[in-house]
């Protein structure tokens, strides 16, 4: 049927490049007409920035090869999201990219600057991106069975593509007016499928593919195929017996399509709000922790008030004798110090604890007693470092 299924890319051209400036080129801004007429080029093309058309990627991996023709016909016909929809197949490996555009809004651009259309072939951009080796796109000559996934930015006519490839095969691609965001470049891969380990949470550089002089696939419809016309009758009497659940099928798959993109939207207006509360959250630590440092730096304890704190508490412990306070260490807030007392007039422990904590600037009491040797660590909070408990 289709020659060229099964074998990737075909109609990979010739040696020589194309120029644009040989042809004529349609971007969003508007049309640019040839401003080089070299002899060697024979037929004129319309090239379309990826922004005039849309792609969808149709996988005929589970179709026989003999009715792969036919699928692709109905696969045209059950999508058309234009009300003069035209479209371009660039077959590939068990499957094809149709690429859909406007041909109501290509005729009307083609009569604004008086040129006869019927000579000259709409080409989408991506039928003329190089398939040599080595360049970004994901497509290679010769096709392999690895299954390696090849990620890749493009820099196209219009904006940027991204683009998944697997041995030479295209299974994902989209396009986007400018660079894509880190957000909207994770999201894509994420959508698409591709691996954790092979992700990058970098948008990488939009690369130019190169132009080769002969454009890949055909325009829809004319397929160069061995299918004999009893075979396009069948077909064209199944495709109109399938009308009625083809319509409802697309309806469907518009409707699952806004629901994608809704949820989409929904997603990363979801990722902005939660990065606005983290950050948000991280400032608010930074600036606690800095207060805290703060009340920490300028609410240090006196040493001649702290030492007539704590003689003050003794005094109420100790009714009778002679309290003897050695060791002395106060390190900002942290007081520690020894007591010694007459033989078995030490204090009990309790006593001491239960006395410093009734002060309220004082915290986290410690006692331990060693005969008449008592050991009392203590911390000390002013007015200011209060407020940050």
């Amino acid at each position: 049927m289709l020659s060229q299924f099964g074998m990737g890319f075909g109609n990979f051209g010739s040696a020589r490049a194309l120029s644009l400036a040989e042809h004529f080129v349609q971007r969003a801004a508007g049309v640019t007409v040839p401003t080089v007429d070299t002899p060697e080029v024979t037929e004129k093309y319309w090239v379309l920035a990826r922004s005039r058309y849309v792609v969808r990627i149709v996988d005929l991996a589970g179709v026989p090869v003999a009715k792969r023709s036919g699928a692709l016909q109905l696969a045209q016909a059950a999508w058309t999201p234009f009300l003069d929809t035209a479209h371009y197949v660039i077959p590939q490996l068990d499957g094809a990219l149709l690429c859909a555009y406007d041909l109501a809004a290509i005729q009307q651009a083609q009569a604004e600057i008086d040129i006869d259309a019927t000579s000259i072939k709409v080409i989408p951009e991506t039928a003329l991106w190089s398939r040599d080796s080595g360049n970004p796109a994901p497509w290679a000559p010769n096709a392999t069975t690895a299954q390696t996934q090849n990620v890749s930015l493009i820099d196209a006519l219009d904006g940027v593509v991204a683009t998944v490839g697997v041995s030479g095969r295209v299974v994902a691609e989209r396009w986007w007016p400018n660079r894509p965001t880190q957000t909207e470049w994770i999201n894509f891969q994420r959508g698409v499928g591709v691996a954790a380990d092979e992700r990058s949470n970098d948008t990488p550089p939009a690369t130019f593919c190169g132009w080769q002089q002969t454009p890949a696939g055909y325009t829809g419809g004319n397929a160069q195929t061995t299918t004999s016309q009893r075979e396009w009758s069948i077909v064209a009497i199944a495709a109109w017996l399938l009308i009625v659940p083809t319509i409802w099928f697309a309806n469907e798959w518009r409707q699952l399509h806004a629901l994608k993109n809704d949820a989409g939207s929904r997603l990363v207006a979801t990722e902005s709000e939660l990065d606005a509360t983290l950050g948000a959250r991280s400032q608010a630590l930074n600036g606690l922790d800095r207060a805290n440092k703060l009340a920490g730096l300028f609410g240090q304890p006196d040493g001649l008030t702290t030492f007539a704190l704590v003689n003050d508490v003794l005094a109420q412990i100790v009714k009778s004798g002679v309290l003897q306070l050695t060791e002395w260490d106060l390190r900002g807030p942290q007081l520690k110090f020894v007591m010694i007392a007459p033989a078995g007039g030490a204090p009990p422990a309790t006593a001491v604890v239960k006395a410093f904590e009734k002060v309220g600037s004082i915290r986290d009491v410690e006692v331990s007693t060693d005969g008449a040797r008592t050991s009392v660590s203590l911390r000390i909070i002013s007015s200011t470092s209060q407020l940050t408990q």
